[in-house]
C-alpha cells in the first residue's frame, strides 16, 4: 500500500543467483490496459526505480511483478520505500502560518517528500514535481512573502502560487529569478493585490521540479 507520492521500489539478486536482466512491471490493479510502469536492468546489476505516485493514489495497493527479460530465474530480495505524505502537500491542508503583534510571522518548511496535483497556476508548476502549502490571514494593506531556500538545500528556481480564500480562487503566480536565490513578492508591486482580511493561501514549488527546505516568512502590515 502507498503511504505517499514518493516511492522507491529496489530488487537486488541474492549472492550466487543466476536471475538476470530483472524487469519490473507495478500497476495499481491487474488489467494492464489501465496502464502501467515498467523498468528494465541489464546483467546481475541491482535494479532500482524510483516513482512519484499521484497524490489521489495514494493509499491505494500498488502490484509489482519481478521477471527476467532474458528468461532466467533465481533468488532476490525486494525493499519498498513509500515516503510518507506531507500534512502541507495538499491545498486543503494548507499550513498555518501565524502573525505576531507585528504583523510578521516565519515557518521552516520541506517540499521534500511532497507530491503534486499536476495543475497549472498561471505559468507556475508546469513541471509538476512536489508543492506544499500555507495560509494566513491579511492584517494589513501591504503584504510581502519572502520564500528562501535553506543553507545547502538543494530547493532552487522557486515559484509561488497564490490563491484567496479557497483552493480554486486563483490570484497571482511569481517565479524567483532562479538558482538559490530567494523569492519575494510585495502585493504593492503587484497588479493583484490581497485585500484586507483575505485568507491568503500559498504554494511554494520548484520551477526545475527539485526539491529541499527552505524558511518562508510573511508581513502583513499597513
Amino acid at each position: 500500500v502507498s503511504s505517499g507520492p514518493q516511492n522507491q521500489i529496489t530488487v537486488t539478486p541474492t549472492a550466487g543467483s543466476s536471475l538476470e536482466d530483472i524487469q519490473i512491471v507495478i500497476d495499481d490493479d491487474c488489467d494492464e490496459t489501465n496502464g502501467f510502469l515498467c523498468e528494465v536492468e541489464t546483467g546481475t546489476n541491482i535494479l532500482t526505480y524510483s516513482f512519484i505516485y499521484d497524490e489521489d493514489l495514494i493509499g491505494g495497493n500498488l502490484i509489482v511483478g519481478i521477471m527476467s527479460n532474458s528468461g532466467t530465474e533465481g533468488d532476490f530480495e525486494i525493499c519498498v520505500v513509500s515516503t510518507p505524505q506531507l500534512s502541507n502537500d495538499l491545498c486543503v491542508g494548507a499550513q498555518s502560518i501565524s502573525l505576531d503583534w507585528s504583523g510578521s510571522g516565519c515557518e521552516n518548511a520541506t517540499t521534500v517528500g511532497a507530491g503534486s496535483a499536476n495543475l497549472l497556476y498561471g505559468s507556475c508548476n508546469a513541471t509538476s514535481l512536489n508543492e506544499v502549502w500555507f495560509e494566513y490571514v491579511s492584517t494589513g494593506s501591504i503584504n510581502e512573502i519572502t520564500i528562501t531556500p535553506n543553507s545547502g538545500s538543494l530547493l532552487t528556481d522557486l515559484q509561488l502560487v497564490i490563491l484567496l480564500d479557497d483552493c480554486s480562487t486563483y490570484n497571482t503566480c511569481e517565479l524567483s529569478s532562479g538558482g538559490s536565490n530567494p523569492l519575494v513578492y510585495n502585493d504593492n508591486l503587484s497588479s493583484n493585490p490581497i485585500p484586507l482580511g483575505s485568507n491568503v493561501i500559498i504554494g511554494v514549488m520548484s520551477n526545475s521540479g527539485n526539491e529541499g527546505d527552505f524558511e518562508i516568512c510573511v508581513s502583513s502590515t499597513f
